[in-house]
């Protein structure tokens, strides 16, 4: 770390700035015995996260790929607008065209439902359900970092 960077770090219970996103931390100075470097300790501050996060796995059989995006990106599209989505990525892989990931990030625990309930997912779902070579899988996560607000 150089210099500059680790004079920032050295006050205690300071809000401090990494790649625009903002977090609370306290810091701990310890010497290094064997290096003589100076060695900080940070430990952020955990909180009750809301954000709940889906990534959905689809296998999509080759024939169908380009319409799979088409109306995937037509339903991240309308997605995005509704009141309870920070985000919506749909995402593919470089080596295996036909796999994709949709990354959800819900604000409360009752968006995933209430998304599941509007017209757009509910065309989509019918639409893309011939397209997948295996029935698709959504995993979920908590969210850790950025802090609820900084999405």
């Amino acid at each position: 770390m150089d210099r500059r960077r680790r004079e920032g770090l050295r006050s205690s219970g300071r809000r401090h700035a990494f790649f625009s996103t903002s977090f609370e931390c306290s810091l701990s100075k310890n010497q290094a015995a064997l290096t003589g470097e100076d060695v900080y300790n940070i430990q952020i501050s955990t909180r009750s996260q809301k954000m709940h996060i889906v990534h959905v796995h689809v296998h999509v059989k080759p024939e169908f790929v380009e319409a799979f995006k088409q109306a995937t990106v037509e339903n991240a599209r309308k997605s995005i607008q509704e009141p309870g989505i920070a985000r919506f990525d749909v995402i593919q892989h470089t080596e295996d065209p036909t796999r994709f990931v949709l990354v959800e990030v819900y604000q409360s625990p009752g968006a995933p439902a209430a998304h599941k309930e509007t017209p757009h997912y509910k065309l989509w779902r019918d639409a893309v359900m011939k397209m997948m070579a295996e029935p698709r899988q959504g995993i979920r996560y908590a969210n850790i970092f950025p802090a609820d607000e900084n999405w």
